[in-house]
């Protein structure tokens, strides 16, 4: 709101630099503080932008225009103990080798449910 008028704000976001990394997300099941050590590592060495998501929450286009009354709205976070990291990666085959070295390093710690957010602009 500025000046008591409403202005909606869902996409209404741009890309203001073009980047050769596209931004993927992903379930990781990070076991202790070391597993999570040893992926910021891993991702530090190869390139491979990580952020932990888990605490952002995502809402739905109804919520983001202001309305948060009823309407059906899918929960975002993951449910099973598992938490969101975002990447950004050259490609997909770059992240999903960090991933799968990272997992080889804890037995517990694993991943699922990799996706495309943001395709880079080549």
């Amino acid at each position: 709101m500025w000046e008591e008028v409403e202005y909606p704000v869902f996409n209404e976001l741009e890309v203001w630099q073009v980047s050769a990394y596209s931004t993927f997300q992903a379930e990781l099941f990070v076991p202790n503080e070391d597993a999570e050590g040893k992926l910021r590592e891993i991702c530090r060495d190869r390139q491979v932008g990580v952020e932990d998501w888990t605490t952002i929450r995502m809402i739905c286009s109804v919520c983001s225009r202001g309305n948060p009354g009823p309407h059906e709205c899918k929960p975002t976070q993951p449910e099973d103990g598992a938490r969101r990291f975002g990447f950004g990666a050259r490609c997909l085959e770059d992240l999903e080798n960090v991933l799968t070295d990272w997992a080889k390093f804890t037995p517990e710690a694993d991943y699922e449910a990799v996706e495309l957010v943001l395709q880079a602009f080549a």
